[in-house]
């Protein structure tokens, strides 16, 4: 049957691309077809096109190669991806799992990139379109196999979110494109899982680098936090509201768990209280320096495993002018690696690991697709990946308050401004969310005590001339 509904996929692409030709060869250069390219915010990458999903390590399914079969429900290819790298048929594109308006065409988990079984697909192509936001959420808030597992500010209630989830895709019906805007089959955007760059996407195109004009008394004061501080740390004070999103995971335990039933998705439904996986909901982001720039870990670089393995590093400091404290999501793990050679593996995980629950087994067989020697002994490191937040952005009333990041005393306004003295200043500068404590680890963030004390980087006191009334 398999090969029958790839016949039959395929002739719905034989008939796109008798019209759209050209969009083929648009696709078959693009980062969804390839998953690799150009990676200029990656360290001693800027110039190589070398890297991809099939080439990096993480800490949540380890690496493309060996679970190609899996991931493949995700790709936009027909088929398995063995090989759909290097693969020039533009009649193995997958049209309709990028346009299908009918809510219909799946793909099977599992499948290597095959449409389940008994789709109408004269229907779906009759009815094809622009993508959605579900369209484009049915890979990308499942990215490794479950709703929100990865991303955590990607949940699938953003396919139809209501205004206080997210201002762009509630309040304003926004789609994705419309902020990643795509042209000829390449979409602006950077994921930090993913090393590829299109186009880059910021808030000043549509919001200009003075946006909060309309913030009163504080208005020059939040214009000038933009020098140090991204959009998204005020504007996004949590994530995984609706769906909680996994924040760790202990492989030492997973063998010893095994075997257990899997998931309507393909994953270990792991026992409760087993303690392999760790859930976060309403997850407080982790905060630090980032200039754009990262380093990856590649598939066969040595790790040092005595101590913590940085799997995606953001780079950048509070001394460099570039680097601005952001939002990110961490998530830990305690992942195999060869004991012998000190690289990270990457077990076979699909028709592996969560059949047989052999991790040994599943190492040799994953290293052996991924072309790489594995010396037959493994222990296990500690590891750290950190992924971007950009989405889930609230409306100005639920953003962070002055009092959610500073002491009450530092953002009081009559410390500066004499002709304040005597205002009833209640509401202004408050807590929006005072049952969260100590937001930010200022010293971890190379403040000796609050800035709005002290002064922040480019001012290293207050006194300064008069201030702005």
């Amino acid at each position: 049957m398999a090969v029958a509904e790839d016949a039959r996929a395929q002739e719905v692409t034989r008939e796109c691309i008798r019209c759209h030709e050209e969009s083929a060869e648009d696709v078959l250069e693009s980062a969804h077809w390839n998953w690799a390219g150009h990676s200029p915010e990656i360290c001693c990458y800027e110039n190589s096109g070398s890297l991809g999903l099939n080439t990096l390590v993480n800490n949540y399914m380890f690496g493309t190669g060996p679970n190609g079969e899996y991931c493949a429900a995700c790709h936009i290819g027909i088929g398995i991806l063995e090989g759909r790298f290097e693969n020039r048929d533009p009649e193995t594109i997958d049209c309709l799992i990028c346009h299908d308006t009918t809510g219909t065409y799946v793909k099977k988990i599992g499948g290597g990139g095959r449409p389940v079984d008994g789709l109408d697909l004269q229907q779906v192509a009759r009815t094809v379109g622009r993508p959605s936001r579900e369209k484009c959420g049915s890979c990308h808030f499942y990215s490794d196999g479950s709703a929100n597992i990865k991303h955590g500010d990607l949940e699938p209630t953003l396919a139809d979110p209501p205004d206080d989830f997210d201002v762009h895709m509630g309040r304003y019906d926004l789609l994705c494109q419309d902020c990643h805007t795509t042209r000829r089959h390449k979409i602006a955007g950077m994921s930090m899982s993913a090393p590829v760059v299109e186009g880059r996407v910021f808030c000043s195109r549509c919001h200009s680098d003075t946006p909060h004009g309309i913030g009163g008394p504080y208005s020059r004061h939040l214009d000038d936090h933009l020098r140090s501080i991204s959009c998204q740390v005020c504007h996004i004070p949590h994530i995984a509201k609706n769906h909680p999103t996994r924040t760790s995971i202990d492989w030492r335990l997973a063998e010893v768990f095994g075997p257990v039933p899997l998931t309507d998705r393909g994953l270990p439904d792991w026992p409760a209280g087993s303690g392999i996986e760790t859930w976060e909901q309403n997850l407080i982001p982790t905060y630090q320096w980032y200039d754009g720039n990262r380093r990856v870990k590649v598939l066969g670089e040595k790790i040092d495993p005595r101590g913590t393995v940085i799997l995606n590093e953001p780079l950048g400091d509070k001394r460099n002018p570039a680097a601005m404290i952001s939002a990110f999501k961490t998530h830990r793990a305690f992942q195999p690696y060869d004991a012998k050679t000190d690289i990270l593996v990457v077990p076979k995980l699909w028709n592996g690991f969560w059949k047989h629950f052999n991790l040994d087994d599943a190492i040799r067989d994953g290293m052996a697709e991924a072309h790489m020697r594995y010396s037959g002994s493994y222990d296990f490191v500690r590891t750290v990946q950190y992924s971007g937040i950009n989405h889930e952005i609230v409306p100005s009333e639920y953003a962070l308050g002055c009092q959610d990041c500073h002491a009450a005393s530092a953002v009081d306004c009559r410390r500066c401004h004499s002709s304040m003295q005597g205002l009833d200043l209640h509401g202004l500068g408050r807590a929006v969310y005072p049952k969260v404590k100590n937001r930010f680890d200022l010293r971890a963030l190379g403040y000796e005590d609050d800035p709005a004390r002290i002064g922040g980087r480019f001012f290293i006191q207050l006194g300064r001339g008069t201030p702005p009334q």
